[in-house]
């Protein structure tokens, strides 16, 4: 029974030696992190703290408000016992264990361009760690790979409720100590992460890599906008356009002052369906346009109704059907001025001039004169009442 009762003690001995060494090392290893070469380097706040004090000392209280070290251990005595057993000395206690600073014998580099490149000049990017992996997880995976200065495991970041997170990726940067013993790690052959198969290759060489990919994708995007706005326009342009069909425009002359619109419309659209009457009261001169090419049976049906003539209301008017080059000039300058007309209404305004045929076509400021207030005598117009007016007031049938 007493031997039973030594060996147990003796287990309980070893059991409590381990841990401790265990602990000792994880302690050396995080605080010599962050006072090596990377780490202060780049962490501003650790590197203000040092340069705070002309003998560079940081006290332990504040090194084990940080994260890692803490999970480890808040005891200023563990700590030291566990520096002592450094083989690197890269740090150093003062007498009273108190406090600590990264020796003077070894003084931090300066971390400029140079020493930016010379760092991912031996730099390896790794993929196909679970999203689950633990830093603790990678120190003691790599500690078998070779010796490692630095791993930083690469997150994305994700909405969660109202705080964005960090998940895992799956890849890691590693720092080597030199770019020899990168390639060294780069050689090795079949090396795997539990069963998974890792993706290897320098940081240069990834970096080039993912810009080309970005650059690509940029570009990819630009063109897929570009096509967007292409097929957008051409959407609008094809919604827009008039559909042009010869036969639809009917020349009037020889008008008088006593007729209106409405008696240019109500008399044509006995005969056919009339879309715009472009006119105003004064003007010697109009222009019909059907909503089917169907000018000519119009004009033959208004004749064949009142032997041979076009009379309206007493007026004999002349007619003749729109052609040519003068048909064409009509819908260019109709679709040329509605389209104005559209925009100053986007941006708020009432409308606008037309040009050979008048302003608006079809969209009319409601009185026989022009900006000036001068009465108008020529052929100017083809418009009816804008679109906003009451229903029972608008000519436009379209």
């Amino acid at each position: 029974m007493e031997t039973e009762a030594k060996d147990e003690q003796a287990t309980d001995l070893q059991i409590t030696e381990d841990d401790t060494d265990a602990l000792h090392s994880k302690i050396i290893r995080q605080i010599e992190y962050y006072f090596g070469d990377y780490n202060l380097g780049r962490d501003k706040f650790l590197r203000e703290l040092t340069q705070s004090n002309e003998d560079g000392w940081i006290p332990l209280g504040t090194l084990i408000t940080f994260k890692r070290l803490k999970s480890l251990t808040t005891d200023f005595a563990v700590i030291t016992a566990a520096m002592k057993k450094s083989d690197s000395k890269l740090c150093e206690m003062d007498n009273d264990g108190m406090k600590i600073r990264r020796s003077k014998d070894k003084p931090l580099p300066s971390y400029d361009e140079a020493r930016r490149e010379n760092v991912d000049g031996r730099s390896a990017y790794v993929k196909g760690f679970p999203e689950e992996t633990t830093i603790d997880e990678l120190l003691n995976y790599f500690k078998l790979c070779g010796n490692v200065e630095h791993i930083q495991m690469r997150y994305r970041s994700i909405q969660k409720e109202k705080e964005k997170t960090g998940i895992f990726k799956g890849s890691v940067f590693i720092v080597f100590p030199t770019k020899g013993e990168l390639e060294e790690f780069l050689k090795k052959e079949d090396l795997k992460y539990k069963d998974t198969d890792l993706i290897r290759e320098t940081k240069e060489t990834y970096v080039k890599r993912k810009t080309v990919q970005r650059q690509e994708h940029k570009e990819k995007i630009k063109k897929s906008r570009e096509e967007r706005k292409k097929l957008q326009a051409e959407k609008i342009k094809q919604e827009n356009a008039i559909k042009y069909e010869k036969g639809c425009v009917l020349h009037l002359s020889n008008l008088t002052k006593t007729l209106k619109r409405e008696d240019i419309k109500g008399f044509f659209e006995k005969f056919e369906t009339v879309c715009y009457v472009g006119y105003n009261i004064g003007d010697e001169q109009a222009l019909i346009r059907f909503q089917e090419p169907k000018a000519q049976e119009a004009m033959d049906k208004a004749k064949e109704s009142n032997d041979g003539k076009i009379d309206i209301n007493g007026v004999e008017l002349t007619a003749r059907i729109v052609e040519g080059e003068e048909e064409e000039d009509y819908y260019k300058e109709y679709s040329k001025t509605r389209d104005a007309v559209r925009q100053r209404r986007g941006a708020g305004g009432r409308g606008g001039r037309g040009g050979r045929f008048g302003r608006g076509f079809g969209f009319r400021r409601g009185r026989n004169e022009d900006r000036n207030g001068n009465q108008k005598n020529d052929l100017q117009e083809e418009n009816v009442k804008n679109e906003d007016e009451p229903a029972n007031k608008k000519i436009r049938s379209e």
